[in-house]
């Protein structure tokens, strides 16, 4: 490990092409994310068989009729938090914890409905300025936006891939070339004694697996996260709840199968066992000389035949 990082010095004078495959990989995961938005808009027709426009419509007016109902409940949650103010005693405090956290939760889903409703209204902006009424024609302006946006990620794939692989071919020149430099300086009997498929070795193999590694370090270390991470994203812009929930009980279902995978695979005979029991069988009847019906030999489970 330490000489991989020793040779990634040589990727630092190509820094500015790291740092364009970098946002080119950055870009990619935006536009992979983005195309997962297209899931609600197609079911949405497919499914109501309504456009977009009276969709976002819809939604709307939904998101109106929470902030309407919710408004009058918070404020009277807070008109009888003041009224407590005078009042003392353990009930004074209960009553006080109790409208504090309705309070807070009428509050919360307020704010949530408020910010909907400003999504909602910056969409409806777009949807009947750009998008056609027809739900066909809908549909098949939102296939057109999705392969245009795969199209365009694709785009950004190939150059985060191609400035990685021009990073590394060069520094592995730099390198290659810092070693024969190298070498040429050393003594002539080194490679009488030893011979040059060690060194050749190094040229060849080693050099390969450097550059391999260096790829993937650059590659997919960055753009796999940044994806993840784009994901995640979009989730919490849904349902940030249903995201917490999701990351919290994903990893401890993953070490709970991942336990009780191992413990049935050391309950369960392996297939090497079964294998040397055929051997033992084998051999068992090879060596058995013709008239004897029964022989011995040592197994695994030191079974007598």
């Amino acid at each position: 490990m330490k000489n991989f990082v020793r040779a990634l010095r040589f990727s630092w004078p190509y820094r500015g092409r790291l740092f364009i495959s970098i946002l080119c990989a950055l870009l990619a995961a935006v536009f992979w994310s983005l195309n997962f938005t297209a899931i609600t808009p197609v079911l949405t027709i497919l499914t109501d068989q309504i456009n977009l426009q009276e969709w976002i419509d819809k939604k709307i007016a939904d998101t109106e009729k929470v902030i309407y109902e919710t408004e009058p409940l918070v404020e009277a949650r807070s008109k009888a938090y003041k009224k407590l103010e005078n009042e003392t005693g353990d009930f004074r405090d209960k009553r006080c914890r109790d409208l504090a956290h309705e309070l807070a939760k009428l509050e919360n889903r307020l704010e949530t409905a408020r910010t909907s409703l400003s999504r909602c209204q910056l969409a409806k902006k777009y949807i009947d300025q750009y998008v056609p009424t027809d739900p066909f024609q809908t549909l098949a302006w939102l296939i057109g936006a999705l392969v245009i946006s795969v199209a365009i990620k694709g785009f950004f794939d190939f150059w985060q891939d191609s400035l990685v692989g021009s990073v590394v071919n060069l520094s592995l020149f730099d390198l290659r070339n810092r070693f024969y430099r190298t070498v040429i300086h050393l003594d002539v009997d080194q490679f009488t004694e030893h011979g040059s498929s060690e060194l050749m070795a190094r040229f060849t193999n080693d050099m390969e697996m450097l550059g391999n590694g260096t790829k993937t370090l650059f590659g997919k270390m960055v753009a796999e996260p940044l994806r993840a991470l784009g994901c995640v994203i979009l989730a919490c812009f849904i349902n940030w709840q249903l995201t917490l929930m999701f990351m919290v009980l994903v990893p401890i279902a993953i070490i709970i199968l991942t336990k009780v995978g191992r413990t049935m695979k050391r309950a369960t005979p392996s297939e090497y066992s079964h294998d040397e029991m055929g051997t033992s069988c084998s051999q068992c009847v090879r060596r058995n000389p013709p008239g004897r019906s029964s022989c011995s030999t040592i197994t695994p489970f030191d079974t007598t035949w």
